[in-house]
């Protein structure tokens, strides 16, 4: 493909645009000295543009990469992809329209394998294909989202298993309070492994948490991520709750923190201490007292 300027008078959208059928926004913004070119057809005296930032149609001239009027579509197809390929935007929501629209293409099996593993570097094998085409099912703010984090496959695997509610909440979680990308995979899990297990529908679970976005706290998202664990690990919240009630009989020094993993996977107590002053170390010798060292010991064996 060659870079060209044409006159934007002589363009027009193609029927068949490629921001339409991916229900893309292409926006050119982000490098004040580069305008992402435009990718069009030349069809007759016109030029159709399949990709680029419509609202830059309205200036004189437009940058345009032209591709060959005798293009067939699966080649037209391998040009959309080179397009997104050029800065690296060929994300998983992009390669899942890719891969369902070339489903509806009548083509060689050689070469649809070959731009599985050429051009999208992702295995042909029909099940990773099957779950690659269900990204493109995943809400616009999220999959940007889960862009812009770098999440991990398995990050959008989760979210297949959504639904359209399920997905509202996750969307409205991710505006409201910001999570890191740990955060949101830690209760997309939490959500899905539950209601494998549950008799409860996504719809039902999800009824069950919404309710703490709309409320005015600012621990929305701290609630929301135990409220589900809870849910998914009843026994863990119970003995989590009886060691509690143990741990917090340990009568602690303000420069002594002390701390126990909360899921149980590493059996000890974490103790963190701070000394400024020489009274601070008596404190701390105080501490190691008949009561404490026994409050210590059962915590360690309900560990």
């Amino acid at each position: 493909m060659q870079i060209t300027s044409w006159p934007a008078h002589q363009c027009k959208i193609a029927k068949d645009n490629f921001n339409k059928i991916f229900n893309l926004s292409v926006s050119s913004k982000g490098n004040s000295t580069f305008i992402k070119p435009f990718l069009a057809k030349i069809n007759k005296s016109k030029v159709e543009i399949l990709i680029g930032d419509y609202s830059l149609i309205k200036d004189a001239f437009l940058p345009i990469y032209v591709i060959p009027d005798e293009s067939t579509p699966f080649e037209i197809l391998q040009h959309v992809t080179d397009y997104f390929l050029f800065d690296n935007e060929l994300t998983n929501s992009i390669i899942s329209n890719l891969l369902n629209y070339l489903e509806k293409m009548e083509i060689d099996e050689t070469d649809r394998k070959r731009f599985i593993s050429s051009k999208l570097k992702i295995s042909s094998k029909s099940k990773i294909i099957e779950t690659y085409k269900k990204f493109s099912l995943i809400d616009n703010t999220i999959s940007e989202y889960l862009v812009r984090k770098k999440a991990p496959l398995k990050v959008w695997e989760y979210l297949t298993a959504t639904n359209e509610n399920c997905q509202l909440f996750l969307k409205q979680m991710i505006v409201i309070t910001k999570p890191s990308l740990s955060n949101f995979l830690e209760v997309i899990e939490n959500i899905v492994e539950y209601q494998k297990i549950s008799d409860l529908s996504l719809d039902e679970i999800i009824t069950e948490v919404e309710n703490i976005l709309e409320d005015e706290s600012e621990d929305k998202l701290p609630r929301i991520r135990e409220n589900i664990q809870n849910k998914r690990y009843p026994t863990l919240t119970s003995h989590r709750k009886e060691v509690s009630e143990i741990f917090i009989k340990i009568s602690k020094p303000n420069n002594l923190n002390l701390q126990f993993d909360p899921n149980f996977e590493k059996k000890e107590i974490r103790g963190f201490f701070t000394i400024t002053k020489d009274e601070e170390i008596k404190n701390l010798q105080k501490f190691f007292s008949e009561v404490n060292i026994d409050n210590l010991k059962k915590t360690l064996k309900k560990l």
